[in-house]
């Protein structure tokens, strides 16, 4: 009896130990950081689980996509999209031989997306994504335009992109983030939903964020989960991150400069004017207006 009077006094003397390191540990990381544990420690738990793409972003484009991109674009501009056929691969502004016709050039979110993601793959644009003072490679996933606000010329639009964090979680080195690089993947998703207003000058638009999530996370944890992270990596808030994933593709996709050229602005020399989103039978459309 004695012997298991001191065995329970020996388990319990180390629980309480155990109890007051980990408080402790976790007391230091809420004053220090100002994060808390628990939330993290769901949070972490929540990415760690395996996103499944076709069901979670429902407006994927395709190859298919890109096809009928072409067909609307030879419609209109002759030679802007290309197909390899020996190498199965599209190309963007490789083969002009036509101005654009005297008639807007109407593109689906989907077929946005594809053309986004052609011209990243042959290296047609500068959109880049910076977390803290790491550049890092991302895969477009989705382009979705949400929702056309036609009297403040503003369209919602929602960006998925995949990125490989592996660069990143090699600095995460100490506790908490110790922790996070051990238990999610390399691989993550972030959901970009951004407001972009159209301004009175020919290509010009203003970026702001609306909606921000990673991977399984909701919104309000991801927030979270932002928070932390910034709290030792410094990457920026929530919002900060979302503005820098949308503007990098709204730019690549529209543009507004010499230095930021995007789809649309390119094709400023072959009487491209300006673009515009509207509404058409209940659908949003990306439009190329022509000089007339």
């Amino acid at each position: 009896m004695k012997v298991l009077k001191w065995i329970f006094k020996i388990i319990l003397s180390l629980a309480i130990v155990v109890a007051l390191l980990v408080g402790g540990v976790f007391l230091f990381v809420k004053i220090k950081y100002d994060i808390n544990p628990f939330a993290l420690i769901s949070e972490v738990n929540i990415l760690s689980k395996q996103v499944n793409e076709d069901e979670m972003y429902k407006n994927k484009f395709s190859k298919e996509d890109m096809a009928s991109a072409k067909q609307v674009a030879d419609e209109h501009m002759l030679g802007l999209i290309t197909y390899d056929e020996t190498n199965a691969t599209y190309k963007i502004g490789d083969g002009m031989s036509a101005p654009l016709a005297l008639k807007n050039m109407n593109l689906t979110d989907k077929q946005c997306g594809a053309i986004l993601n052609t011209l990243l793959n042959q290296g047609s644009t500068t959109a880049q994504v910076t977390i803290g003072d790491k550049t890092i490679n991302v895969n477009l996933v989705q382009v979705s335009f949400v929702k056309l606000d036609e009297e403040t010329k503003t369209t919602t639009i929602n960006i998925v992109v995949r990125i490989d964090l592996s660069t990143i979680k090699a600095d995460w080195k100490s506790f908490p983030m110790s922790y996070v690089a051990k238990k999610v993947p390399d691989t993550m998703y972030f959901s970009s939903t951004v407001d972009v207003k159209k301004l009175d000058g020919e290509f010009t638009y203003q970026v702001t964020s609306k909606d921000f999530a990673i991977s399984n996370l909701n919104s309000e944890q991801t927030k979270d989960f932002v928070k932390s992270l910034n709290a030792v990596t410094k990457i920026g808030t929530s919002e900060e991150l979302n503005v820098k994933i949308g503007q990098a593709f709204i730019d690549g996709l529209i543009g507004y400069d010499d230095t930021h050229k995007g789809f649309a602005y390119s094709l400023k020399t072959l009487d491209v004017k300006d673009y515009n989103f509207e509404l058409k039978d209940g659908k949003i459309y990306f439009v190329l207006i022509p000089k007339i």
